[in-house]
């Protein structure tokens, strides 16, 4: 330690020389404590650590540390110089206080550097190239000239027809016995057809965010959910997006969290932080469905009966819920790390699996019976429970491992063998449950050593790791997909239709107020839709219909269409067969920027 003289000149008292010492003293000791934490995160010894540079240090405190050589060193403030004045110890422990502090914040960040720098970047997406798909449906195809649909077959016309022309004869059968895809072909070699990417109405705005927007099984109706107005409006799609029915919400916390419908599209639940779901008729009354005054909004209670009947008061929140096909049952992921069973008929909770570590975030089944149901969490788990072998005590049927945070949501391909995942580690990721770890593989797996990013929340800040691989030892994804963004909220994604698409890609909501639409096969984004300027936290493509509905904490609810088929039908109306419906609706440049402040 450097020898410092309290020698100052003009008669100091010894009593304010002893201050002045005992104050240098405990600022050596954070200079030494400093010195120790900053050697620790860079892993160099004693004095050969470098000087920290001034980029390196909380921009909160100026920390002056020089090593390596120096002679002297300082923990001084900008302001703070050897005076005469004295200062209180109350005013030296602040500055000390303050001091560790930033030092703290020094290291974590370091101790971050460090993690990262261990991991791989995520390469730039290249753009896709559809030319393997026109090669393919060149070599399949006959080449016919459309306006000539009597010369079907062999050596019909010269050239290639335009592309959208040529698969609607296709679909019609239309040229010849040889030429015809299969329906699983005719879905995937046109699904760049029908994939929307342009915004051309809004449907709805309301001076509160959207937190929920789904389309029927058959498409007919739309519903989303608002949280501020406590809100549920169901549109008519086939019938200009025509309002039947407006929900006003009882006994909600916080929002909506979740809606499903029944399978026979009769009955409209909805759920929020709290253990009761409740239940509308959709063609019950009038248009406005006010609780228990122009509607019966009849309340299911997931609580355990047995323990509502004594009184004892066990409070959870539903973060997601879905209807059985079979509409017997009705399973939640709730906010006590379980998810329950709710049967229709008997009116009463017959199940509950404690089965994870944190909140049940997403639930999913994973087929068209109701056997087996999929639920993810925030102990960045998925688990395959079949309902056949459910009991208390009951084990996991499997174990799909490979997120590094938790789940935000589940959609499953209705197979009974894909899953689709959403999480808060930044990425979307497809599974085969056949590839899932038993529950006793599960149990010998030893501790992944994954970066952990200690007190993180996404609620609150950005991810540490954003742009970055983090690899996880035991992962048995299928593919991952990487670009959008999953925070402050539970952003979900979902397989694009069947019927349309082949379910050939992936599409998601993102926090920076974008969707993402990705390549199921290859992971790389083959459309980034931009309109919104908050989160989109649902969406969804119409199930027969090239059409999305996007939902966003904006308030706004805007229906998207494929630019093609716009075009085409734009040369239609030019030559006097006008077939698309008027808008009825203009699409404003801006949607708004009313920016709503502490949200989940």
């Amino acid at each position: 330690m450097p020898v410092v003289d309290l020698s100052m000149g003009g008669g100091v008292s010894s009593h304010a020389a002893r201050r002045r010492s005992a104050r240098l003293q405990r600022r050596e000791s954070v200079r030494q404590r400093v010195q120790e934490q900053t050697n620790a995160a860079q892993g160099l010894p004693g004095d050969n650590a470098e000087a920290m540079s001034e980029e390196e240090t909380d921009p909160e405190y100026v920390v002056e540390v020089a090593v390596g050589g120096s002679d002297s060193a300082s923990i001084l403030d900008d302001d703070d110089e050897m005076t005469d004045d004295e200062d209180s110890d109350e005013e030296t422990e602040v500055r000390i206080s303050f001091l560790s502090t930033g030092a703290a914040r020094m290291q974590r960040r370091m101790r971050l550097e460090g993690q990262l720098s261990k991991l791989q970047r995520i390469p730039d997406d290249p753009t896709p190239i559809q030319q393997h798909i026109n090669d393919l449906v060149k070599k399949h195809s006959c080449a016919i000239n459309p306006r000539h649909r009597h010369k079907m077959g062999k050596g019909a016309g010269e050239g290639i027809a335009k592309l959208p022309a040529m698969l609607r004869l296709r679909e019609a059968n239309m040229l010849g016995n040889n030429a015809g895809f299969s329906a699983p072909q005719r879905c995937h070699m046109g699904a760049h057809l029908f994939r929307p990417d342009v915004p051309i109405e809004m449907i709805d705005r309301m001076q509160s965010r959207a937190y929920i927007g789904q389309f029927s099984a058959d498409g007919d109706v739309f519903v989303a959910a608002f949280q501020h107005d406590r809100r549920i409006r169901l549109y008519e799609t086939e019938n200009n997006w025509r309002l039947r029915k407006d929900v006003h919400c009882r006994n909600l916390r916080w929002t909506v969290t979740d809606t499903c419908l029944s399978p026979d599209q009769q009955f409209l639940l909805y759920a929020s932080i709290n253990p009761t779901v409740h239940m509308v008729n959709m063609h019950a009354g009038g248009v406005e469905s006010e609780a228990n005054v122009t509607d019966i909004h009849e309340a299911l209670h997931f609580d355990v009966t047995e323990e509502r009947d004594s009184g004892y008061h066990h409070s959870f929140g539903i973060w997601s819920l879905r209807w059985g096909s079979d509409g017997r049952e009705i399973v939640a992921g709730t906010g006590d790390h379980s998810l329950y069973v709710y049967n229709v008929e008997r009116q009463k909770t017959v199940l509950r699996i404690t089965g994870h570590q944190d909140d049940v975030n997403a639930v999913a089944f994973l087929e068209g019976s109701s056997h087996l149901i999929a639920s993810g969490s925030d102990d960045t788990l998925i688990k395959v429970w079949d309902c056949r072998a459910l009991g208390r005590g009951a084990k996991p049927a499997g174990v799909l491992v490979g997120h590094s945070e938790g789940l935000t949501h589940l959609d499953s391909k209705g197979d009974g063998r894909y899953l689709l995942s959403n999480s808060k580690d930044q990425t979307a990721r497809l599974w085969d449950i056949r590839k899932m770890y038993s529950a006793q593989e599960f149990n010998r797996l030893p501790r992944p050593n994954i970066p952990s990013f200690g007190n993180w929340d996404y609620r609150w800040a950005d991810f540490p790791a954003r742009g970055y691989i983090v690899p996880h030892p035991h992962d048995v994804s299928v593919q991952a997909f990487r670009g959008h963004s999953v925070l402050q909220t539970l952003i979900r994604a979902y397989f694009s239709p069947a019927h349309s698409t082949g379910q050939r890609y992936v599409y998601t909501g993102s926090a920076d107020g974008s969707v993402r639409i990705y390549d199921i096969v290859t992971g790389r984004t083959v459309n980034q839709l931009r309109y919104h300027h908050e989160i989109v936290r649902d969406l969804s493509w119409h199930p027969y219909e090239p059409m999305l509905v996007t939902t966003s904490f904006d308030g706004s609810v805007v229906q998207w269409e494929p630019r093609r088929l716009l075009e085409d039908s734009e040369s239609d109306e030019d030559a006097g067969e006008s077939s698309r419906p008027v808008r009825r609706r203009a699409l404003p440049d801006d949607p708004g920027d009313d920016r709503l402040e502490d949200f989940y």
